[in-house]
């Protein structure tokens, strides 16, 4: 969750993220995701840990499954793994920027057609630090001043 890269191991080059099997086409989490009707997806591997925060807090573990997609470049899911969405209610967390946005509507057209019961957008814009700095995705949340908690509400409880 430090935003560092990966260092070099053997063969491999420093890196954001490495992925065996259907790589980034399988989201982190999908298989554990089974036996529950809600899912948390969220963008990155920072915000996937930081689900994680949200659900103990929240007391929705048994709830609510953690679902990750590697990136906002990432718009195309493994079939296998579409198909497990089926009847299921999805809640997205993307970034609050272009990129998130745009991956939010793809990833929305995805689960529609694999006949997810209800897809949801959590809207993170408005995220601001104790510093004054924006923030943008959902380990941000961790990190609001006081004001922002109390002004923006939807911040009180973020899973479903």
């Amino acid at each position: 969750m430090d935003g560092r890269y990966w260092p070099a191991y053997g063969r491999l080059a420093e890196r954001k993220a490495h992925c065996i099997g259907e790589g980034k086409a399988w989201p982190l989490g999908m298989t554990e995701s089974a036996p529950f009707s809600k899912i948390a997806m969220v963008e990155g591997a920072p915000d996937f840990l930081a689900v994680f925060h949200f659900l103990l807090t929240e007391c929705k573990e048994k709830t609510v499954a953690p679902v990750g997609i590697l990136g906002a470049a990432n718009h195309k899911l493994a079939p296998e793994a579409l198909a497990q969405f089926a009847g299921k209610e999805v809640w997205l967390y993307p970034h609050a920027d272009d990129a998130g946005q745009k991956a939010a509507r793809a990833w929305a057209v995805l689960l529609r057609d694999a006949r997810a019961a209800r897809v949801t957008a959590f809207d993170l814009s408005g995220l601001v630090f104790v510093d004054g700095t924006v923030g943008k995705d959902l380990g941000d949340v961790c990190r609001i001043n006081a004001d922002t908690f109390e002004r923006e509400r939807k911040f009180w409880e973020v899973l479903p």
